[in-house]
């Protein structure tokens, strides 16, 4: 007994934002960059720490550094989809956990 093409095509579109998601158009990678600066310049309690984001497929990766040190500390992930429905993106967010060392939504 087989399912019914036509029962298939009501059901409701949705997006999982745990998983999935598309590749970061290289034209976004500038303006995320502009926008973590502009984010961390106004902000005083910021003070000598910096974010930094690194690109690798549909994920950001933003990592803080603290005044001369060169290690960066993972902060947050994002994940990209492109949004059909409307002009832009969606985003979905992980955060960092030093307990588990992964990222957790």
């Amino acid at each position: 007994m087989g399912v019914e093409r036509a029962s298939l095509t009501g059901m409701p579109w949705y997006y999982e934002p745990q998983s999935g998601g598309q590749k970061i158009p290289a034209h976004l990678h500038d303006t995320l960059c502009r926008q973590a600066e502009d984010f961390s310049r106004g902000r005083s309690w910021y003070g000598r720490t910096r974010l930094v984001l690194r690109f690798s497929g549909r994920f950001c990766y933003v990592e803080e550094q603290r005044g001369d040190d060169k290690r960066v500390s993972p902060f947050i992930r994002l994940r990209y989809f492109r949004s059909p429905m409307r002009d832009g993106a969606i985003w979905s967010m992980a955060v960092y956990a030093c307990s588990h060392e992964r990222f957790e939504p």
